[in-house]
């Protein structure tokens, strides 16, 4: 499974301001101190910062038809949902804002991750960190 998200991450802005200065809306925010409980634990804990979210979740049947995926593909797809608004971005980490890029990658093989010029410029632009985490549901064989 494949999950992307463009997150602004900020401890003094809401994410309704988060959503003025960049003149879009998300797919999901939080505010500093809402619950929340990942699926492991057993209590709730609070967010510490507030958070203005886009994302991109693969289409696992396609992928899975085709024996790939694509990541570079579906960043370039999020990074256009945001073309245009690069100088809001900037504001935000101006603010003192941090935008991330976050790939989740859920799979049993070791995924090639290879990333367009163009993509790279894009997250370039908009002044964002990238973080990738890669989890193996198998044990790989040398």
């Amino acid at each position: 499974m494949l999950k992307i998200f463009l997150s602004v991450l900020c401890g003094d802005l809401t994410p309704d301001q988060i959503q003025r200065i960049l003149g879009m809306s998300c797919d999901s925010s939080w505010r500093s101190g809402d619950l929340f409980t990942y699926p492991s634990a057993a209590r709730s804990r609070q967010r510490r910062q507030n958070c203005w979210r886009i994302s991109c979740i693969a289409d696992q049947d396609r992928d899975a038809a085709a024996g790939a995926c694509d990541v570079s593909e579906y960043v370039a797809r999020l990074l256009a949902r945001v073309k245009g608004r690069e100088s809001g971005f900037l504001k935000l980490v101006g603010l003192g804002c941090n935008v991330e890029l976050s790939i989740s990658l859920v799979s049993a093989n070791i995924p090639a991750l290879n990333f367009a010029p163009e993509v790279l410029a894009g997250l370039v632009a908009i002044g964002a960190s990238l973080d990738i985490d890669i989890v193996l549901t198998e044990e790989i064989s040398a």
